[in-house]
């Protein structure tokens, strides 16, 4: 994960099909969002989940109740290169 996402933290993938995906703080939600969909990879926003909790860190919640172990390393490396393009 550290290589596609540095400084970001995977947390939840035991809790069930999705997992929780907490972005550096300096990481917008939105933008990563719009940027990984120019990489075909479709993501929510934490801030999708909550309503009133505008405290928490940024965040993306990554499904993979219908992805393949190849599918979700294909969808994390252009994750990955989402973030590159918005990180330079």
């Amino acid at each position: 994960m550290e290589t596609c996402l540095p400084g970001a933290r995977l947390t939840g993938r035991d809790s069930g099909l999705q997992a929780y995906l907490q972005l550096p703080a300096h990481i917008a939600e939105q933008p990563l969002i719009r940027a990984a969909r120019q990489h075909s990879v479709l993501a929510r926003g934490g801030c999708f989940y909550t309503m009133t909790d505008t405290s928490r860190p940024p965040a993306l919640v990554i499904s993979y109740a219908t992805v393949d172990c190849t599918g979700l390393a294909q969808s994390l490396l252009a994750l990955g290169k989402a973030y590159r393009d918005m990180t330079g």
